[in-house]
């Protein structure tokens, strides 16, 4: 999709609709709580304004295009993973972090690429048995590391 076909797209126009919709309420039922019911709403407006930054940027990849909001998405795991490896100590297996980032690379280059049967966007077949693969990959590194000599 390019963001002509985007703006062409009766569910890119929903989901942009639906979206300012959802964060204007929001917003509203913040103001209410706190300046009508005099109630303490900072928490509630520390996670409403993470949503004011995230929903923006997604929109825009979307509407950016198929290329641009995979690449976006692949590299939001990548940064996801990594400080989920570093928060849980798996940073310090080098060879289980960089199996699971190689498999967040390989799912996004299959996404990326054309199915080489039908010629449509996105191998879909490889792209749905890639998580078995990347698996497999930590199950065997798993087993080659703790192995006894």
């Amino acid at each position: 999709m390019s963001p002509s076909a985007a703006l062409a797209s009766d569910i890119f126009r929903f989901f942009a609709l639906l979206t300012t919709t959802l964060l204007v309420i929001g917003g509203g039922t913040i103001a209410i709580v706190r300046f009508r019911f005099k109630k303490n709403a900072a928490h509630a407006w520390d996670s409403y304004r993470g949503w004011l930054v995230m929903v923006p940027i997604i929109g825009v990849s979307l509407f950016a295009g198929r290329v641009v909001t995979i690449c976006f998405f692949a590299i939001i795991a990548v940064i996801a993973f990594t400080e989920y490896a570093r928060a849980t100590g798996l940073h310090r297996d080098l060879t289980m972090t960089f199996v699971s980032l190689a498999g967040i690379v390989g799912i996004t280059v299959v996404a990326l690429l054309r199915d080489p049967a039908t010629g449509a966007a996105g191998w879909y077949g490889l792209f749905m048995t890639a998580p078995v693969f990347v698996s497999a990959a930590l199950v065997l590194a798993s087993i080659l590391r703790n192995r006894p000599e």
